[in-house]
């Protein structure tokens, strides 16, 4: 098994697909959208605001800003500024 960082990837790796696919599960009211999120995820380099990745992807921004802030919660990835 390949080592990144001084941890396990394989480990890593299940953790992240199961905390991103915890955020979809639910869905309805408040729930996240799993497109929502896979825009963030694919445009969150710091190049992008999340105003950007909306106009971009076609999404609602709130359904964009929801994503994103789910991620932040799972800590699935870290704010820049």
């Amino acid at each position: 098994m390949a080592r990144v960082g001084g941890g396990n990837f394989g480990s890593r790796q299940a953790t992240l697909k199961r905390n991103f696919l915890s955020l979809t599960r639910g869905g309805g009211e408040g729930g996240v959208d799993e497109l929502a999120l896979l825009w963030v995820l694919n445009l969150s380099d710091g190049a992008y605001s999340l105003l950007d990745i909306a106009e971009r992807s076609g999404c609602p921004f709130d359904a964009i800003k929801r994503a994103a802030d789910a991620m932040l919660h799972h800590h699935l990835f870290k704010q820049l500024c």
